[in-house]
């Protein structure tokens, strides 16, 4: 898959984590979009939809800018990300 990256994303607030295919064409925000209704809608505890929610790389605690893309972080197959809201 040319145009996806394999990602690991922690989600502290459902203390879950998830293996996920990221879209390289997309913004990091309309990732964040479309993660927070995925999760909201599939999981049976609290999870509540924010408009500040923001996605992390896991070792560094480096805040990716919601304009930024994909293909344009440093984002890569095998990283680990945070999702927090």
């Amino acid at each position: 898959m040319k145009n996806k990256v394999l990602v690991n994303i922690r989600i502290p607030e459902i203390d879950q984590d998830f293996d996920i295919y990221l879209p390289l064409n997309k913004t990091i925000e309309s990732i964040i979009v479309l993660l927070d209704k995925a999760i909201s809608r599939n999981n049976k505890r609290d999870y509540f939809l924010t408009k500040k929610s923001i996605l992390m790389d896991y070792e560094t605690g480096i805040k990716y800018d919601g304009n930024s893309m994909i293909k344009d972080t440093d984002i890569r197959n095998g990283s680990r990300l945070i999702l927090l809201s």
